[in-house]
């Protein structure tokens, strides 16, 4: 056999079944009908006695195809396939390495026997898409691994080295070296001791302790009893259903519990997150331009956990910091943290550690491939840059410098710390684009690049204008706050006012709301701790414009605004910053805007960001709202053009995102 499937014979009798569908062998339609035509054809030839079941290239098979959710179904579905695996009348070895997850990972679940490379990792992710394993893998993994186990991997969503899940039940052998090899060495194994197909539907292992399995499912119930997502708890559902049910209508039980989250406003809002992740990578016109290597990374001014980052990923570090000795043990202690959290051990952290150089002299950064500085330092960095190496401004778009100067945005780390804007100026080289966007993907962050100025602040400060706008009409700042928070932001607009170091302007809010006749309920609350007897010094224009707006309104009456009409003009006001953002060519896509907004800003990724939001609320209902708006103040309601445009031609944000 040809194409996205292969299947061969050798001698001994031992059929080797290879999914070859890259980057990550996911298994798509075509690759399904393939791996059933080949299952097919192994177990009907007569010469075969047993089934490898293996992948080219870098992975077995790491999932499902997305794309695919949003489509019609198809026939010959996962859980078909899985089933069919499953019966097969001669015995299936799962051959794993890379990362087995999600799909692919139900795929070996299914087969008869499980052999994995030492450095493979398998698990069930579908949760972080709002989605519950709709192949089986609800009634297989805990007939295997137990309840508990089963929860703690399709409920963390996280994949579990190949070590762990051989001491779970859920592999058979773990292997160094040569896997194809070992792999026939097993298969040699099997066939002499007369080993059978060994169904994982027929297994009691993992369903022997009921007590111990039922007290798993009680604590895990009882803990997501308030989940704005319904998968949690649906996949709590179908690992109770492995243990009362018969596995057939387990199956069954599934199958209806993964159409009713596939079908969902969250499921769609997290599969939207997934995607527009990705396509951010995506640069139109970038062409073949290179990233040049980087091996040692200069900070000047910057944060120690991004030092501690690089570190981890392998870079050597060159920090100039006032102090180097207690620069050094800052790091150091965020080191200390990332160990404390599971994976390297003392003799890696002394390892990293080593490859850190923290001074006070800046003509140390002539070492360095690629540097990130403060605006204060970017200067004096550039001076001693070599003139082959990238220099990212933090906080501000590329200055001086030319070609090989960008800007860098890192939102603060209490939002994440997975985002990092890459702000590029006409005059960036696309090598220095592509050398930034490389780097900071190794340090684990997500790059969206930025034209001009970050998105994230402008898209927050628009919304602290609106929420300015309702203070002026009267509204409570604690019930702005309280109703963002009840749509899944962890602060108000006025509580991150306090948070990001911005006491000066929360407070001379407090101090004109005082005077105007609003009085807060305790301290120590953003905007609700002040001196009334204060004058504090505020620098933001848009907070100047907002106080003096509130002295010249005087002692006006309070209007009382329910929550959802606090979220819907803070929607509005988001959807209608971002599709500015959009028109001005600020950001590539609407879904760019989304990602800054998860990633940097805390906007909750199971809503999917302002733009895919203002899709479902409906493009001419959101534009209604700001016409409304407007009415009181078009300065700042009016909605932007790109509403009319895309509501006269029937189209929404979605399809600006291309592919």
């Amino acid at each position: 056999m040809s194409g996205p499937v292969a299947l061969s014979v050798a001698a001994d009798g031992i059929a080797r079944i290879a999914v070859d569908n890259p980057p990550v062998n996911a298994l798509s339609h075509p690759v399904r009908r393939a791996l059933w035509d080949a299952v097919e054809a192994a177990e009907a030839d007569r010469a075969v006695r047993l089934i490898l079941l293996a992948a080219e290239g870098r992975t077995f098979p790491a999932g499902a195809d997305i794309n695919e959710f949003h489509a019609k179904p198809q026939d010959l579905w996962l859980p078909d396939l899985c089933d069919r695996i499953e019966a097969c009348a001669k015995p299936v070895v799962a051959v794993l390495h890379g990362t087995a997850l999600g799909g692919g990972f139900e795929l070996a679940l299914a087969a008869h026997y499980r052999l994995a490379a030492e450095d493979a990792q398998v698990g069930l992710p579908e949760v972080t898409l709002g989605l519950l394993p709709g192949a089986g893998g609800t009634q297989r993994l805990p007939r295997l691994a137990g309840g508990a186990a089963a929860l703690e991997i399709m409920l963390g969503g996280r994949p579990v080295d190949a070590a762990q899940a051989q001491r779970l039940g859920l592999l058979d052998r773990v292997v160094r070296g040569d896997l194809s090899e070992a792999a026939r060495a097993y298969a040699r194994e099997l066939l002499a001791a007369d080993a059978g197909p060994r169904r994982t539907r027929d297994s009691r292992a993992g369903l022997r302790d009921t007590r111990a399995y039922m007290a798993a499912i009680r604590h895990h119930r009882a803990w997501l009893s308030d989940a704005p997502v319904p998968a949690p708890e649906k996949i709590v559902d179908c690992v109770e259903a492995a243990l009362l049910l018969p596995f057939e209508t387990g199956l069954a039980f599934e199958r209806a519990a993964f159409e009713d989250c596939v079908t969902s406003d969250a499921s769609h809002a997290l599969r939207h997150a997934f995607l527009a992740e990705r396509r951010a990578a995506k640069i139109p016109g970038r062409g073949s331009a290179a990233p040049r290597p980087v091996q040692r990374l200069g900070l000047a001014g910057g944060d120690p956990g991004l030092a501690a980052a690089a570190l981890e990923a392998g870079l050597a570090v060159t920090l100039i910091a006032p102090d180097p000795e207690a620069a050094t043990a800052e790091v150091a202690g965020h080191c200390a943290g990332v160990s404390a959290q599971g994976i390297p051990g003392d003799e890696a952290q002394v390892a990293r550690l080593a490859r850190l150089s923290a001074t006070s002299d800046p003509a140390a950064l002539a070492g360095a491939d690629l540097v990130i500085a403060g605006r204060a330092q970017a200067g004096e960095a550039l001076a001693h840059l070599s003139p082959e190496a990238v220099l990212a401004v933090a906080g501000a778009a590329a200055a001086r410098g030319g070609g090989r100067v960008a800007g860098l945005y890192l939102p603060p780390a209490a939002e994440g710390g997975r985002l990092a804007e890459v702000l590029v100026a006409p005059e960036t080289s696309p090598e220095t684009a592509a050398t930034l966007f490389a780097a900071l993907r190794r340090l684990g962050r997500v790059a969206l690049r930025c034209a001009g100025g970050p998105v994230g602040p402008a898209m927050s400060a628009a919304m602290l204008r609106a929420a300015g706008d309702m203070l002026l009409r009267g509204a409570d700042p604690y019930r702005i706050d309280d109703a963002l928070r009840g749509f899944g932001f962890a602060l108000g607009p006025y509580e991150r006012l306090d948070r990001d170091g911005q006491a000066a302007q929360a407070g001379a809010l407090g101090v004109a709301l005082a005077r105007r006749g609003w009085t807060g309920r305790g301290a120590g609350r953003g905007v609700y701790r002040y001196d009334r007897e204060a004058e504090p010094r505020v620098e933001d224009p848009e907070v100047l414009a907002l106080l003096r707006a509130l002295q010249a309104e005087g002692g006006r009456p309070q209007r009382s605004l329910s929550g959802d009409e606090i979220v819907q003009r803070m929607m509005a006001a988001a959807a209608n910053a971002g599709a500015k953002l959009v028109d001005a060519g600020v950001v590539l896509r609407p879904s760019d805007v989304d990602v800054a907004m998860m990633l940097g800003q805390g906007f909750p990724r199971w809503r999917g960001g302002p733009m895919m939001l203002a899709d479902q609320t409906g493009l001419l209902a959101v534009k209604r709202t700001l016409d409304i708006l407007s009415e009181e103040n078009p300065a700042f309601w009016a909605p932007a053009p790109l509403f009319a445009e895309l509501i006269k031609n029937g189209r929404r944000f979605a399809d600006l995102n291309g592919g």
